[in-house]
């Protein structure tokens, strides 16, 4: 999701939120994701 023009936002569950985000894509395979990133900070990478 895309929040304002510059940040990227990743959600892997859902919630309701007052904020708006324009979707620019989505994660195919969620199995386990949650379980995987846990609690603490993750980094993503973007590849073209």
């Amino acid at each position: 999701m895309l929040y304002g023009s510059n940040c990227v936002v990743l959600f892997y569950d859902s919630f309701q939120t007052q904020y708006s985000y324009t979707k620019i894509g989505f994660i195919e395979n969620t199995y386990n994701l949650a379980e995987a990133v846990g609690n603490g900070n993750i980094t993503i990478t973007f590849e073209k």
